[in-house]
């Protein structure tokens, strides 16, 4: 199922825990910092936490994809 929302790099981590709260176990799990770091983009955490930002976007849109809100 497509998503409404069109996730690029240039979200907010806060952005993205904002419309998807369960991120936050994502983010968690590719040592993206949800606290202090929330208002990185998705570039600029991905580049600190040296994860690539296609594996990490990817991820995160299947994610969004599970979520009825998404839809």
């Amino acid at each position: 199922m497509q998503t409404n929302l069109t996730l690029d790099a240039s979200w907010t981590i806060n952005e993205t825990i904002a419309q998807f709260p369960e991120s936050i176990t994502l983010f968690n799990a590719f040592g993206i910092d949800t606290c202090c770091g929330g208002d990185e983009t998705i570039e600029a955490a991905a580049r600190n936490s040296e994860t690539e930002l296609d594996a990490l976007l990817g991820r995160l849109r299947e994610f969004m994809e599970q979520w009825p809100e998404a839809r």
